[in-house]
């Protein structure tokens, strides 16, 4: 009777998932359009998001069915030759929609197979009109352990972690080598309005406060959460929450602070700097404001460049007119200035070009030369504290340097840009001449929520040795990183140039502060040399780099057909 009962089930669900795939694809199909259509940046942007919305939902409905459909089948052939009820080891599913599943039982050798998983279930009708975030809890055991329980007991663990995470877990899958738990957090539900990625941040902060609190025994410890993003061939897997780390920092915490209420018999508080002008993530500024302090000087700038070039004298860098005594710019702004080209060697002359050297030297230093701080806290006295930390080179174009400020975040965003943040009338080398991790760019960055790496046409950021530590500080602190290439870039020739990308390599404008960079790099590797460091490094910016490059290249291929009104869409918007 189980069987033939199954053996009905199993055309209905194969005429579930191919009635609806159809309406999916006509879904898709009219937003592709839209997509074609659009006249602006804005329009493109809501459209793309909607496009990659329904490609998400259809690719978790075709899964989805297609666990369910794998079931019926197995349990068909099973209950058909009478093994079904001897050879079940899967859990039931909790009254709250989860789909739990046990492991293999410890000295079972009759389990062919490392996961046992259920198909999940529906959650206040079908998951399959649902998307979601894949995620993965990787598991250590520290002693002796009986896991022939291990699924139900991590399963109900999940579900009262937080409030937040009730109904919304699907398809808990036990693996044994290693041991690790993949889930399924549901994008959307009907018992929340929560979506997906705020329901993950309740669940990472309350990792975060108490890492042991995902716990199936004493002698199983969770260790890295895991957030898994579908590949063409396999999944990439990006590091969440070191919880091994936090469990060990928040143990040396709790020792420490033991120790010193012990000693003074005070409960130890953390003093926080109230003045912003000490605290370097309020050294921000609006995008806004960028777009606003360029397009205030575009037109002087330009024609700046066009009338001086530059050079080196006694150390220090000049700018020389190119029409002599008949400069047009007078004072130049208090810039060092010479009026005679002939006075120097040619090779030693170049061309000045609108770049961050050039805005800092005529506008950024005289505007703030007399009040005594950095452009950002002139302008904003209070603080304004960041969102983003940009990481980026001098030498860039700065309307290019804006226009992608302008492109890949908000104007509303708040930016640390070392140029605006730091007092450039002040001494540099007294802010950064201490240990390189208390620098404030460094401070600043740990405070960040993500990092911003804009990548110039000849990818000349990973070869400066100031860009590569703010690389590293991001990856040891675990901050967010993502890179926006050149508008105008050939990506086909920088993914050419991506493996033979090496950071040990890189350069500073100074001989000394090269050295120390490259010493704090490779100090943060482990004994073995592969903990941390340049290889790492390199790993890792290689990997993003690549799938970066090639995301832009063929999105600028697919936009490069979508009609532009003129004055709507900024050029690359195709991006």
């Amino acid at each position: 009777a189980e069987s033939a009962a199954h053996r009905i089930q199993l055309p209905f669900a194969i005429e579930s998932c191919n009635s609806r795939l159809p309406s999916m694809a006509g879904d898709l199909r009219k937003a592709v359009t839209r997509l074609e259509n659009a006249r602006s940046v804005r329009e493109m942007g809501e459209c793309r998001k909607e496009v990659k919305l329904l490609k998400e939902q259809m690719e978790l409905h075709y899964q989805q069915k297609q666990l369910e459909l794998q079931h019926l089948q197995r349990r068909t052939a099973k209950t058909s030759s009478g093994r079904a009820s001897s050879k079940k080891k899967f859990c039931q599913g909790s009254p709250d929609g989860a789909a739990l599943t046990g492991g293999c039982r410890a000295g079972d050798t009759s389990c062919k197979s490392k996961s046992r998983t259920l198909p999940p279930m529906d959650v206040a009708g079908s998951t399959s009109k649902h998307s979601g975030l894949s995620l993965q809890l990787e598991f250590e055991v520290v002693g002796p352990a009986d896991l022939s329980n291990f699924g139900p007991s991590i399963s109900a663990s999940l579900q009262q972690l937080c409030k937040e995470l009730k109904s919304r877990i699907i398809g808990v899958e036990v693996h044994e080598e290693p041991l690790a738990v993949h889930f399924t957090i549901l994008d959307d539900a009907f018992h929340s309005d929560l979506s997906g990625a705020q329901v993950l941040d309740s669940l990472r902060a309350v990792l975060r406060a108490d890492p042991e609190a995902v716990s199936a025994s004493k002698h199983v410890r969770a260790m890295n959460l895991i957030l898994l993003v579908p590949g063409q061939s396999h999944d990439c897997k990006v590091m969440l929450e070191d919880l091994a780390a936090l469990a060990a920092a928040a143990k040396v915490s709790e020792d420490t602070d033991d120790s010193q209420a012990a000693e003074t018999d005070v409960e130890p508080e953390e003093v926080e700097e109230p003045d912003p002008r000490k605290r370097p993530e309020y050294w921000g500024l609006k995008v806004s404001d960028l777009c606003e302090f360029y397009e205030s000087v575009k037109d002087d700038l330009v024609a700046y460049c066009k009338c001086h070039r530059f050079a080196f004298l006694n150390g220090q860098c000049v700018h020389v007119c190119r029409e002599g005594s008949e400069c047009k710019f007078g004072d130049h702004n208090g810039v060092p200035y010479e009026e005679n080209e002939q006075d120097f060697e040619p090779s030693t002359v170049r061309d000045l070009v609108p770049n961050m050297h050039a805005v800092v030297a005529r506008y950024v230093k005289p505007m703030t030369k007399g009040e005594g701080s950095s452009f950002a806290l002139m302008k904003y006295p209070e603080g304004l504290k960041i969102t983003h930390f940009v990481t980026h080179t001098w030498e860039e174009a700065f309307g290019d340097f804006v226009w992608t400020l302008h492109t890949a975040l908000s104007p509303e965003d708040i930016v640390w840009v070392c140029s605006f943040a730091l007092n450039q009338n002040a001494d540099i080398k007294e802010a950064i001449g201490g240990e390189l991790i208390d620098c404030p760019f460094a401070v600043a960055l740990r405070k960040a929520v993500k990092q911003l790496v804009v990548l110039d046409k000849d990818l000349i950021v990973p070869r400066r040795s100031w860009c590569t530590y703010e690389l590293a500080i991001a990856s040891q602190f675990g901050i967010a990183t993502f890179l926006w290439p050149h508008r105008d870039s050939d990506m086909e020739r920088l993914e050419r140039e991506v493996d033979s990308l090496d950071m040990r390599t890189a350069t500073a404008t100074k001989a000394d502060d090269a050295t120390r960079i490259r010493a704090a790099i490779e100090e943060s590797a482990g004994k073995d040399g592969k903990d941390g460091g340049f290889e790492m490094l390199n790993g890792r910016l290689r990997d993003t780099l690549r799938v970066t490059l090639r995301f832009h290249r063929q999105g600028a291929g697919r936009g490069a057909g979508v009609p532009r009104q003129e004055g709507g869409a900024r050029r690359g918007g195709g991006l």
